[in-house]
């Protein structure tokens, strides 16, 4: 039984040749007509000076958690 269903090179292309077909066929019927012009760029992600109270949360936390890993790491 196994034997009759050897799959050669052709017809795993067949397959998905067959399969990319009806996706792309899929995929333009749900793409609204139209041009699509990419303008610009996306705009930079928000820096630390923006949120100052995080930068300052941060170096505590980091201030914090170095004097805990010192003080179990020496003591």
């Amino acid at each position: 039984m196994v034997d009759k269903l050897r799959w050669s090179d052709d017809t795993a292309d067949e397959y998905v040749d067959r399969i990319l077909y009806r996706l792309s066929l899929a995929i333009e019927e749900h793409i609204t007509p139209g041009r699509w012009i990419i303008i610009g760029h996306p705009p930079p992600p928000p820096t630390l000076t923006i949120f100052p109270s995080l930068r300052i949360l941060r170096a505590t936390v980091v201030v914090v958690m170095s004097l805990i890993v010192g003080y179990f790491f020496f003591h």
